[in-house]
């Protein structure tokens, strides 16, 4: 005899796994990321706000940690979700949790 399983869980599980699968398949094109600052961490360990790259298309999401602020960076920030040269802080393989993250 089969446990019972609501609904509501069988719903949730279907749709991570087709959340899982389009993070796969994404090819995160440029015209789809977006990058923003937060500095809600100013002041709990940062000195500057943190750079979120954000593929708006899946949801996948890049965030790095600065040390000096923009005009004394020397590395531009690139439209990619893979390890940019020259930022030693980078968080990888997240994911966006709200949906203001991946609206314009």
């Amino acid at each position: 005899m089969k446990p019972f399983v609501s609904e509501f869980l069988e719903m949730r599980k279907r749709h991570l796994e087709e959340l899982n699968s389009l993070r796969k398949r994404c090819k995160h094109p440029k015209k789809d990321i977006k990058i923003s600052f937060d500095g809600s961490q100013i002041g709990l360990g940062c000195r500057f706000p943190s750079v979120h790259v954000i593929c708006k298309n899946c949801g996948r999401k890049k965030v790095m940690f600065r040390e000096t602020d923009d005009k004394e960076m020397k590395v531009k920030i690139v439209k990619t979700l893979k390890r940019q040269a020259g930022i030693r802080d980078q968080r990888l393989g997240l994911v966006a949790l709200y949906d203001y993250e991946v609206e314009d």
